[in-house]
């Protein structure tokens, strides 16, 4: 008994704590006083003394409401609609059911939504397209099945195209059974729209999406682009600029498939009387290996963070375990074919085959670990222009070791 009256106590002090940091009354208010919640005219409470419904309508000049992690149940009341200078809400770990309210879409100063772990259903709403100033989505860990506004397994409602503040999207975890259209993907596997380039971060993992992946092709051609934009930043301005963060994260592709390069941060201007010494800074996975020792920054660096990216586009994944072997003096002899992107159908074509070889050798020369070695963006850009002569080795035969061999490199134009 004492447990469970101390279980209760505990639960009641955090309901009281939620309330003071909700930001809906003025505790300091002697008409607000915490210990006498049950008698204000906006709340009422059960037997034991906890909240079960609040009457929001009192506070419709809230700019801010924060209830989280207290249990709170039901629904969220359409009314909320009503709170035209909320900016920020957050009922994350708590108990809500029911569907997203359409009105939503009425709270034009709202910048951050949070109503992850909760048992929210139905669909997302297409009004929340006109949250244009929305920067932090997240409705992770409910039970949504649809991501469109009208009917079960169809796309994310394509007003969400609107949200140009949105830097940060979190939907993972949910049930969702659609497809991911056109307007909405992650960065290997499909478009970013133009309206939406300023998105930082987007998690739409473990659910059921469906959703083409780019054929052989159009990768090939992902890594084209991005060696043509970053040979152009390397080599035709008076003074390099190294991006120094290449990574799949930050390209970006139009609605042609044409990729751009992004968030240039952390970009550098290098001088040529210049040591160019700097912190390390870039992707982890990324980061060319010497500037954990000379701390010296040079266009090699974006060269090497360009052959993880190309081998990340062939792989579907990073390319942890090649890099790993590298550092290796007997490295495994990995077939290709065993690391190729296994969503993919294995190429038929024969050229197609040859430039996913012309990649792949590029990639490993990009990779190499003496950074005069490596190719120059330039040239990398350039051997991708070049005919491909034929070769005898089928693609199934080719190894990490012939990929890494100078005849290999000089037969593509790498070196």
């Amino acid at each position: 008994m004492g447990t469970q009256f101390a279980i209760v106590t505990s639960q009641l002090q955090m309901e009281a704590n939620a309330v003071v940091n909700s930001g809906l009354w003025n505790t300091s208010d002697a008409h607000f006083n915490i210990s006498n919640r049950c008698s204000w005219s906006s709340i009422s409470c059960n037997e034991a003394g906890s909240i079960k419904e609040i009457n929001i309508y009192f506070a419709i000049s809230v700019e801010r409401l924060a209830v989280i992690g207290i249990g709170l149940r039901g629904s969220i009341p359409k009314e909320i609609g009503l709170l035209s200078k909320l900016a920020y809400v957050d009922l994350n770990s708590n108990s809500l059911v029911g569907e997203l309210p359409s009105s939503l879409g009425n709270l034009k100063r709202l910048e951050y939504v949070d109503i992850s772990f909760n048992n929210i259903q139905g669909s997302i709403p297409s009004s929340l397209g006109n949250l244009t100033q929305l920067k932090f989505l997240y409705i992770s860990n409910n039970y949504i099945q649809d991501l469109s506004h009208n009917r079960l397994g169809r796309n994310l409602p394509i007003s969400l195209t609107n949200l140009t503040q949105l830097q940060y999207i979190d939907i993972s975890n949910n049930f969702l059974n659609g497809t991911l259209p056109s307007a909405i993907y992650n960065n290997l596997s499909g478009m970013v729209p133009q309206s939406l380039c300023d998105i930082s971060y987007l998690d739409i993992s473990n659910n059921c999406l469906k959703g083409p992946i780019p054929h052989w092709r159009k990768r090939i051609n992902i890594v084209k682009g991005v060696a043509s934009a970053l040979s152009y930043l390397h080599h035709d301005f008076t003074f390099p600029i190294v991006h120094r963060d290449v990574s799949t994260s930050n390209i970006f592709l139009n609605s042609e498939w044409q990729p751009s390069v992004s968030d240039f941060g952390i970009a550098r201007l290098l001088q040529c009387d210049s040591s160019n010494r700097t912190i390390v800074a870039g992707t982890i996975g990324y980061i060319a290996p010497e500037l954990a020792y000379t701390m010296v920054v040079s266009e090699k660096c974006d060269v090497y963070s360009f052959g993880v990216m190309a081998l990340e586009i062939l792989l579907g994944r990073h390319p942890e375990e090649i890099l790993s072997s590298l550092q290796l003096t007997s490295t495994q002899d990995i077939k290709l074919r065993e690391v190729l992107d296994k969503r993919l159908q294995r190429p038929n074509n024969e050229m197609v085959s040859l430039h996913i070889i012309q990649v792949a050798v590029v990639a490993f020369a990009c990779l190499n670990l003496s950074l005069s070695s490596r190719p120059t963006m330039k040239c990398v850009s350039q051997s991708f222009s070049t005919q491909i002569i034929p070769l005898s080795i089928p693609l199934s035969e080719f190894s990490a070791h012939q990929h890494t061999s100078q005849e290999l490199q000089t037969l593509f134009h790498v070196i």
